[in-house]
């Protein structure tokens, strides 16, 4: 039930006001007859409307009060008037009051400008609120704003520094996120495949954007998220050492007789998360021809060893 107070220095009135109140299912919480009095009884009993004579004896007058009380409780204000005064009707204005009710009363006319009083006030409250609320959640916004652009600034500086390091490294090496596209890619790789870093950085389908991967295979990084014994079974040419997958296999991709050795491993934050993969690639021909060679070296010299007609044997210096 709405809280209202009254304020008026004729104690009639106040009775008055009272009984038509009552009649209203209205709840006074009290009466003043000073300006200063309003002050404090509104203070204290906080309600929701206020039922304020504008001319009050002493220094401070109705509307005086009413500004005070508005500014410090922000409580609705009725102006209780007999007379049209326009100084006082021009100051009242300034207060912005929820109604005027004019003497001798009407109870029609009183309970009428509770009524919108009230109403308005429980708006300009709802308004209020909202506005709060509003500007609440745009704080929270350009909060999460700023968290975020100082987040993706964090992240560009980390992969570019994760783009420096890479790029030190003599194996072809690039980096994937989890969405499977490009976010570091060094200068081994650059000469290796003729792709520029400008050329795949940010892109998806990662596995068919590397040259020498196509679609006849699916990447080391590919089997490193997904390992486990079927799979492991299938593709024999790779071993899993530690938390790394290592290949060493036939690519006629980069060169006809061509053998690349690889080595992929997840990356992982610091929750254990993973936030992408890492992958290096070096093109061992020249070794596993070098290999072959000497396999084929050992091969003929044992057979002439063997096949000599005369006694040989072999010691160290010792």
């Amino acid at each position: 039930m709405p809280k209202i107070m009254i304020v008026d220095d004729d104690s009639t009135i106040q009775m008055e006001l009272e009984e038509y109140l009552a009649h209203m299912d209205y709840t006074v919480v009290g009466t003043a007859d000073t300006g200063e009095g309003a002050i404090e009884m509104a203070r204290e009993m906080k309600p929701d409307l206020v039922l304020m004579d504008i001319n009050l004896p002493g220094e401070m007058d109705g509307i005086s009060a009413a500004q005070k009380i508005k500014e410090e409780m922000d409580v609705a204000v009725v102006f209780i008037t007999g007379f049209g005064d326009p100084e006082y009707i021009e100051r009242a204005k300034m207060v912005e009051p929820f109604g005027y009710v004019m003497k001798p009363f009407d109870e029609k006319e009183i309970n009428g400008n509770i009524e919108i009083a009230l109403h308005k006030r429980k708006l300009e409250l709802a308004l209020k609120k909202a506005n709060e609320q509003l500007e609440h959640t745009n704080r929270e916004l350009k909060q999460e704003i700023e968290e975020r652009k100082q987040t993706e600034k964090a992240l560009r500086t980390s992969q570019q520094h994760l783009s420096q390091i890479i790029n030190f490294l003599p194996d072809a090496t690039f980096v994937i996120d989890n969405e499977k596209k490009v976010v570091a890619w060094n200068q081994a790789i650059e000469n290796m495949t003729g792709v520029k870093a400008e050329e795949i950085l940010g892109k998806g389908d990662y596995e068919y954007a590397i040259p020498f991967y196509g679609e006849r295979r699916p990447t080391l990084i590919d089997l490193a998220s997904e390992w486990n014994k079927e799979i492991e079974a299938k593709y024999k040419y790779v071993k899993k050492e530690g938390g790394s997958l290592v290949t060493e296999s036939y690519d006629p991709l980069i060169k006809p007789g061509g053998f690349l050795w690889g080595k992929a491993s997840l990356l992982y934050d610091h929750n254990g998360k993973v936030i992408g993969a890492i992958e290096s690639i070096r093109d061992i021909t020249d070794m596993k021809t070098a290999e072959e060679a000497l396999r084929e070296s050992e091969k003929r010299f044992r057979s002439l060893f063997e096949q000599a007609p005369e006694g040989i044997f072999l010691h160290d210096r010792v």
